[in-house]
């Protein structure tokens, strides 16, 4: 659905550390984010990175030194609505209660 340019670090301080186990070779560190209008849930945005990690190639980058991440959904919509929350977060509410349990943007 697209792509964000941002740090590792600056994604984990919007949603916290990676949450998923990936297969440590075309994925290093992947996040799963639940899209909500007014606590309805609209749809779940994975972030991750894809065979950039130099597990993957020789010429391959440290995770916590990747800037560019992709971005899947089933709509693109809701993708567009967490690209625009990486993007200004200081636009959108966040419920913070959910950052380390269940992402919610």
């Amino acid at each position: 659905m697209g792509y964000i340019e941002c740090s590792y670090d600056y994604l984990v301080n919007l949603f916290g550390e990676p949450v998923l186990p990936t297969d440590n070779y075309k994925t290093s560190a992947e996040w799963h984010i639940d899209v909500r209008r007014n606590d309805k849930l609209v749809g779940t945005v994975a972030i991750y990175d894809y065979k950039q990690h130099n597990i993957y190639t020789k010429d391959g980058t440290e995770t916590k030194d990747i800037t560019s991440w992709h971005i899947g959904a089933k709509s693109s919509l809701v993708a567009g609505e967490l690209i625009a929350f990486v993007e200004h977060p200081h636009l959108i509410k966040y419920n913070e209660h959910h950052k380390q349990t269940q992402q919610n943007v």
